[in-house]
């Protein structure tokens, strides 16, 4: 009697509840499913093809923006040592390498930042095939 009350008493705490068990029902139903596509993975299907494309916008978007100040980042250290070292050369001579960095590091920063910059969008652009790699994010070999 008290169940039956309840239920005429507070009928949106049911309709509320059933919106949820239809939810978490849907919910579980989607996970299932999703569940079975990791296994088309390597499948190179143009379905597959469509699936993975807005992926692959969204990595390079990713990517280049992450990436390519990362790139420049690390050739501009580069290019300002090796700048330095060529314009002091081999002495080892401390008051000699800091005058060749008055030069040297202004020269590796500029090409530093154009050679970074190139290499950024490459790094993005050529590892869609990975997304979120280390590579596409110019964290691994900036091809020297």
């Amino acid at each position: 009697m008290c169940l039956l009350l309840s239920v005429y008493r507070y009928p949106l705490q049911d309709t509320r509840a059933m919106k949820k068990f239809v939810a978490a029902t849907l919910s579980v139903f989607a996970l299932s499913a999703a569940s079975v596509v990791p296994a088309f993975a390597g499948d190179d299907s143009p379905v597959m093809k469509a699936f993975m494309f807005p992926v692959k916008v969204v990595a390079f978007g990713t990517t280049a923006v992450v990436g390519t100040p990362v790139a420049v980042v690390r050739m501009t250290a580069k290019n300002s040592c090796e700048s330095t070292k060529s314009i002091a050369g081999d002495k080892g001579n401390p008051l000699m390498t800091g005058m060749a960095a008055l030069a040297g590091v202004p020269f590796g920063i500029f090409t530093g930042t154009l050679e970074g910059g190139y290499y950024g969008m490459k790094n993005a652009a050529m590892n869609t095939d990975k997304p979120f790699s280390k590579d596409a994010f110019s964290m691994g070999d900036l091809g020297d």
